[in-house]
């Protein structure tokens, strides 16, 4: 039906239909036998989810690293990462096959209703809807998760959206997960990419169309850095996607500091809007660049605003 490679947001069930993985980031790795992706559900025949329970009841890489399933470490990244090899798919749905389910009235009035609502104003090139819908496993309280695909189409989204309402669920959650001050959760709130409306809960999520390369060079990870102070350009779309990725400028004793890369997606806005930051992460030393990266299984990082 739809493409054959597998992009940030997509999802995959086993061969069994046990269980449910969302890929994350665009890297291509099938010819090596695995693809980067997160366990979220598991078949028990009680669950909330259509018989599916969530594995991962709250994100971020703090709660991912202790999820049940596979890890592989990546030495060109110096960094594990959850996978589902190739080998045990049986089945890859994608977000573009969501928005066809929508648009051929095979999901709840509700749900539809609100899908419809956001693409009477956006349209439907590059768009798609995944999670729970996309899965089939919706029940009557579940989310609509949006995809935007492409840079173009992204940024026009992002700007031309405004009719979401303030989630203060989400603000109070992330605040509580990441142990985060609540005054600091609102500056990484963005109602463009995460609202209500209609009384349904909306995510707007933004992904690249082209895969990634993996081990295009060859990294490693030294040690945390904290309280560094770096100067985003504002408006780069590569924060929008997954992994939020941005160039930067600023250095610390060990040299210049060229990207931040954050895999804790609540900072994406943040680093879209740009502007002087406080960052704590882990430094990385690539072959022609060094980065901070944000989300670090032994070292959480934050970003803040520099006030």
């Amino acid at each position: 039906m739809g493409r054959s490679n597998f992009l940030d947001k997509d999802l995959i069930f086993d061969k069994e239909r046990e269980n449910i993985f969302h890929v994350i980031t665009n890297y291509d790795t099938r010819n090596f036998g695995f693809v980067f992706a997160m366990l979220k559900y598991k078949r028990d025949g009680k669950g909330l989810w259509r018989g599916y329970n969530r594995v991962l009841k709250n994100y971020g890489v703090h709660n991912l690293v202790k999820n049940p399933q596979n890890f592989m470490y990546q030495p060109c990244l110096d960094a594990s990462f959850p996978v589902v090899y190739t080998s045990q798919i049986g089945l890859h749905l994608t977000p573009e096959d969501g928005l066809d389910k929508v648009m051929k009235g095979k999901v709840d009035e509700d749900l539809t209703n609100v899908v419809l609502s956001i693409v009477d104003k956006i349209g439907t090139k590059g768009v798609g809807v995944g999670g729970s819908i996309l899965a089939g496993t919706y029940h009557s309280k579940s989310d609509v998760d949006l995809i935007i695909y492409g840079k173009d189409r992204s940024l026009d989204v992002y700007y031309q959206l405004n009719e979401l309402g303030t989630d203060n669920e989400w603000i109070e959650e992330t605040s509580r997960n990441y142990e985060l001050p609540v005054d600091q959760v609102l500056y990484l709130y963005d109602r463009k990419r995460r609202g209500i409306l209609n009384g349904v809960k909306v995510s707007i999520n933004f992904v690249d169309i082209s895969s990634y390369k993996l081990c295009n060079e060859l990294c490693e990870s030294f040690y945390p850095v904290n309280d560094v102070s770096l100067y985003v350009e504002e408006g780069q779309v590569e924060a929008l996607f997954y992994p939020a990725r941005v160039k930067v400028s600023g250095n610390i004793e060990e040299g210049k500091i060229d990207e931040i890369i954050s895999y804790e997606g609540i900072y994406s806005s943040l680093l879209f809007k740009g502007g002087k930051m406080r960052v704590d992460g882990v430094l990385i030393k690539c072959e022609n660049r060094n980065m901070v990266i944000i989300g670090d299984r032994k070292f959480r990082g934050n970003i803040r605003r520099f006030v």
